[in-house]
């Protein structure tokens, strides 16, 4: 994964996490206290950065191993840098999923439903990406 491929996935990481956090800002069945709102969405975060960070730990171990193994088969080490830039962005997108839902339960009713539905729908389309890069990727 080139540097400008890695720059565009970032952006567009960025640009759902936005879309994220304007869904949970503008507001979704009964809501939750928003003290009690606040701490979750704070749980959900840390609980995403560490998922984030375990699957970074992962991808650069498993793409040293692909470099040992690249005088045999130049295609592995290629499709181990897909598979880790794949697992990042699906770790950013649950992380990023579950700190939206945190966010729809300060909500109440249809707004609380259709925040959940659009947080679902965002983290679809993360998933879907991220599963057609690594396709593009791959060899």
């Amino acid at each position: 994964v080139t540097e400008a491929q890695q720059k565009v996935n970032t952006m567009r990481i960025l640009l759902v996490m936005i879309s994220l956090m304007v869904v949970g800002a503008s507001g979704c069945n009964n809501p939750t206290p928003p003290d009690q709102v606040a701490q979750d969405v704070a749980a959900a975060q840390q609980k995403a950065a560490a998922k984030i960070e375990q699957a970074r730990q992962d991808a650069a171990k498993n793409a040293a191993d692909a470099a040992q193994q690249a005088a045999e088969s130049p295609k592995n080490l290629k499709n181990s840098d897909a598979q880790g830039t794949f697992d990042l962005a699906i770790a950013k997108a649950e992380g990023q999923h579950n700190v939206a839902l945190e966010k729809c339960l300060a909500l109440a009713g249809e707004a609380q439903r259709v925040c959940k539905d659009q947080a679902d729908a965002h983290y679809d389309l993360a998933k879907d990406y991220a599963k057609a890069a690594l396709a593009s990727q791959k060899q």
